[in-house]
């Protein structure tokens, strides 16, 4: 009788230690303690072996991967992921061989094709022109075909070329004289720019796609894509330094060494969305065939089967006929699709858009106050600071609404901050001129990817009755919006500093305007998440 309850102890004992909650492991099991000794160790390595099962190392494993790897993990869905460090990366390359290029081109317009600095002005403001414009049209092109992957491959293909086309300069020249190569970079620096832009607004709309199929904000994804962008146009640079000293200052040789790196981007863009280029063929193929007709003998078999598809499935599943939508509906359609969220985040985007007047006004303020030989080293810190903090500051602010609205308001108070060191007095020397940069870069660190994917959560996403898909649409709607307030931004801060030079104030007054514009900005994401759509969970599109 003893034996027999000792036994039934030890298997209830043995039960309820396979059973214990993990936070209970530690502790002794009341069965231990009464159990003799032999029988003590057999149920402590049972509780070991329970302990075992229990999930408490998954996140010493998740430990081991380095940390500075972590920032390329910006989504959970390791396809999805996969795509998106592809998008990251390929942003690198064109931004690689864009300053490759761009870092001698203005110096080779002068020196060797006798370009005046009003005609290279000229052809700068219409290539960002084109850009803008391309950036409008390629989201919708990428609706209307249903194929977002292949407009941004086209756009690729293009920078590819024009690539190329650059890096004939010097064989136009000497085979056609200055005359030609002038049209012809005319013409090249034309279509990279548009190439550009029909790259930009279909990379965004697949970032925004890949980032909600894998239930994740797109907060890491951008800002990954803006470090390694920044990173490409420093290295860009620098290694465009390094051939041109390496080839006995050649220009040419600078050009041809640009071509590389939107080759790699072009077959890796390529290999990374191959199933959604074969899909897309595939349907191009089926869409073929149906147009071509069947055979009078394949179609009575295809007939007959029809209708007994038909009778064994039965009238009630007959699909019904597509709804047809007036003009009236559609646009009402498409109002609805635009949540307000989409608004508010649009006004606060637009109003933080006009603080970021172009770099040269800080170069113009930093020559007043310092040697004009150290503005690049202002450049360059800013640089440095995005670099290194976009991704892990866009990948916190993904977390969660409050994060990102915290992140946003410390990054437009750094800037306001910023922009009085650059206007003070008290702050205009070296010292302030450097300290005026980091703050800048670390406003462009905590905000830029973050308004860019804040924008783009509340974009719709889902197809819109009588009208489909509206995500490409409204990245280049957006883009299209957000380059008119940059355009205004910059005439605004080049009237604003003349208007403070001529009393003797220094190019200052676009540091006074940026400054009123982020506390404007800050006012306006405050009342937003307060009392809007900003500050709410569950008002994605």
């Amino acid at each position: 009788m003893a034996a027999a309850r000792l036994s039934c102890s030890i298997a209830a004992a043995t039960a309820r230690c396979r059973t214990v909650p993990a936070r209970l492991l530690h502790r002794p099991h009341p069965a231990v303690l009464h159990a003799p000794h032999c029988l003590r160790l057999s149920l402590q390595r049972l509780q070991a072996a329970a302990a075992a099962d229990q999930p408490a190392d998954e996140p010493a494993k998740r430990l081991a991967v380095p940390r500075v790897l972590n920032i390329f993990q910006v989504v959970k869905d390791p396809a999805c992921n996969r795509k998106l460090v592809a998008l990251s990366v390929s942003q690198l390359l064109f931004s690689f061989a864009t300053y490759m290029h761009d870092a001698y081109l203005p110096v080779y317009l002068q020196d060797v094709l006798g370009l005046s600095n009003t005609k290279i002005g000229a052809a700068q403001g219409v290539a960002q022109m084109l850009c803008q414009f391309a950036k409008g049209f390629a989201g919708v092109a990428g609706d209307i075909l249903d194929c977002q992957v292949c407009v941004l491959l086209a756009g690729t293909f293009i920078t590819l070329s024009c690539k190329l086309m650059f890096a004939a300069l010097g064989t136009v020249n000497a085979v056609a004289g200055v005359g030609a190569t002038v049209a012809w970079f005319m013409a090249t620096r034309f279509l990279d720019r548009m190439a550009k832009g029909l790259r930009d607004a279909p990379a965004k709309a697949i970032t925004n796609d890949l980032a909600k199929r894998s239930g994740d904000a797109p907060d890491a994804a951008y800002g990954l894509r803006q470090s390694l962008a920044t990173a490409g146009a420093l290295l860009g640079s620098s290694v465009a330094g390094l051939v041109f000293i390496g080839t006995g200052q050649s220009y040419e040789a600078t050009f041809v060494a640009a071509v590389i790196p939107p080759a790699v981007a072009a077959a890796w863009l390529m290999t990374q969305f191959r199933d959604e280029l074969s899909c897309r063929l595939h349907q191009g193929r089926t869409s073929t065939d149906s147009f071509a007709g069947t055979p009078a003998s394949k179609a009575g078999s295809t007939a007959a089967s029809t209708a007994a598809a038909a009778a064994a499935v039965g009238a009630e599943d007959t699909p019904a006929p597509a709804q047809q939508y007036s003009l009236p509906q559609k646009l009402r359609a498409l109002v609805a699709a635009f949540k307000p969220a989409y608004w508010q985040a649009l006004a606060v985007a637009a109003v933080v858009y006009f603080t970021r007047f172009d770099a040269a006004f800080v170069g113009l303020r930093a020559k007043q106050v310092m040697p004009a030989s150290h503005i690049p080293l202002l450049y360059l810190l800013n640089s440095l600071l995005q670099t290194l903090l976009t991704a892990p500051l866009s990948k916190l602010s993904g977390s969660s609404i409050q994060v990102r609205n915290r992140l946003l308001g410390v990054g437009l108070a750094a800037m306001a901050l910023g922009n009085w060191v650059f206007a003070s007095q008290l702050t205009g020397n070296m010292p302030g001129m450097f300290l005026g940069a980091s703050l800048l870069g670390i406003h462009m660190a905590l905000t830029h990817s973050t308004i860019t994917a804040m924008v783009a959560v509340y974009m719709p996403h889902s197809s819109v009755p009588g009208i489909g898909k509206l995500g490409g649409t409204a990245v280049s709607f957006t883009d299209f919006l957000l380059g008119f307030a940059l355009v205004a931004s910059n005439t605004l801060a080049g009237c604003l500093s003349d208007w403070t030079n001529s009393r003797g104030l220094g190019n200052t007054g676009c540091f006074y305007g940026g400054g009123c514009a982020s506390l404007a900005a800050l006012l306006l994401l405050t009342l937003f998440a307060r009392f809007g759509s900003l500050g709410r969970k569950g008002t994605e599109a």
